[in-house]
């Protein structure tokens, strides 16, 4: 063997040691990735199982124009109550919520209370937690009496 064949051998040899190092790196960061995107899939699972929401009633104050929803935490998991979103006949609404803690335990009932914007009558009303569980309530809301 001539000496030009024995660097150019040298010169291939370092090149795939070369991209053999870069690959596995490459591989490594993206096993890495999808990993920590599966742990976080099932965590997501989990929590969307073992949630859940229960609307019990609904009762409009014609005096102050408010509407209420009383809702049971009927999961596993404990929710946020500042992640809910509240759908009255099809419109997202700012609410304001009773007994006035972030955190929202299961079995615990929270009174939820937005400005009512609609028309009187019958009504419909999601709510729908951080997770995607979501309940559901229509009808004529009970009238609070002075």
């Amino acid at each position: 063997m001539g000496f030009e064949t024995t660097v150019v051998i040298s010169i291939f040899f370092v090149s795939i040691l070369v991209l053999g190092t870069n690959s596995y790196a490459v591989m490594s960061n993206s096993n890495d990735v999808i990993s920590d995107a599966e742990s976080i899939r099932y965590e997501m699972q989990y929590t969307k199982l073992n949630s859940g929401i229960s609307l019990d009633s609904m009762t409009l104050d014609d005096e102050n124009s408010t509407f209420m929803v009383e809702v049971t935490n009927s999961g596993n998991i404990v929710l946020d109550s500042d992640e809910i979103s509240i759908l009255v006949d099809g419109h997202l609404l700012n609410y304001d919520y009773y007994p006035e803690t972030a955190k929202w335990y299961p079995g615990e009932e929270k009174t939820f209370a937005v400005e009512d914007v609609t028309k009187p009558g019958y009504k419909r009303v999601k709510i729908i937690t951080d997770s995607g569980v979501s309940g559901y309530l229509s009808g004529v809301p009970d009238k609070i009496k002075d």
